[in-house]
C-alpha cells in the first residue's frame, strides 16, 4: 500500500504495526469525512471498528467497539428499531457466516458463535436455517425514537485485503420522507440513542 508521502508502506522503515495503524487510520477518515448518510465500518467479526456521527445517532449498534451480532440478539432493546427483527437477525448471521467462510475459522469466530448459540435461541434457529450469504445490499426499515421510521437501503464495500475482511457499510434513505427523517436526526439530538440495560 502506498506511503502517505506515494512511496511503497514501510519503505521508510515503518514496522508491521505502523503500517497497520496506517490502513485502519485511513480508513477511519474516509468514514469521518462523510457526513451525509450513515457510514459503518466492522471487523470480520462484525466489531464496529469506526462510524460516523450519523450512524450514532441512528442507532447503538454503531458505536466503535460494540459487536453488531451481540447487539442484535443479546440486547433487548432491538425489536423495537425495527419492523422486522427476524429480517435482521437472518441478515447478520448471513453476514457473519459470509465472513467466517471468506476469511476462515479462528479462535474469535469460536467464541462469538459458542456465546450467542449458548445464550440466544433466536440466533440458534437463525444459524441452523443456512440461509444464503446476502448480496451485499438490501433496504431494512429502520423505526427511531426521535424521527419515527425510514426505509434505508444499505451497501457494504469490501476494504482490501490488507484489512483482513474490514467492510464498509453506507446508508441512504430510499425515499423523499425518509430522506427528511434522516436530514432531521442529522441536526437533532444525541449523537445517539441510549443502549437498553443489560
Amino acid at each position: 500500500m502506498p506511503g502517505e508521502a506515494g512511496g511503497p508502506a514501510g519503505a521508510d522503515g515503518a514496522g508491521p504495526a505502523e503500517v497497520e495503524q496506517t490502513t485502519a487510520g485511513r480508513l477511519r477518515q474516509v468514514v469521518d469525512s462523510l457526513h451525509e448518510v450513515p457510514v459503518v465500518l466492522r471487523s470480520r467479526h462484525l466489531d464496529v471498528l469506526a462510524s460516523n456521527d450519523l450512524a450514532r445517532r441512528l442507532s447503538a449498534a454503531f458505536e466503535p467497539g460494540v459487536n453488531m451480532a451481540r447487539f442484535a440478539f443479546l440486547d433487548p432493546g432491538v425489536p423495537t428499531g425495527t419492523d422486522d427483527p427476524s429480517e435482521v437477525a437472518h441478515l447478520v448471521v448471513a453476514s457473519l457466516r459470509s465472513s467466517l467462510e471468506s476469511q476462515l475459522e479462528d479462535a474469535g469466530f469460536r467464541a462469538l458463535v459458542g456465546e450467542l448459540a449458548a445464550r440466544s435461541d433466536d440466533f440458534s434457529r437463525a444459524w441452523a436455517e443456512r440461509r444464503p450469504a446476502p448480496p451485499g445490499s438490501g433496504s431494512l426499515t429502520v423505526r427511531h425514537p426521535l424521527v419515527r421510521g425510514m426505509r434505508l437501503a444499505y451497501q457494504e464495500l469490501q476494504t482490501g485485503p490488507e484489512d483482513e475482511g474490514a467492510v464498509l457499510i453506507l446508508w441512504r434513505a430510499v425515499d423523499a420522507l425518509s430522506r427528511d427523517r434522516l436530514q432531521q436526526l442529522r441536526t437533532t439530538g444525541p449523537p445517539g440513542p441510549p443502549r437498553s440495560p443489560r
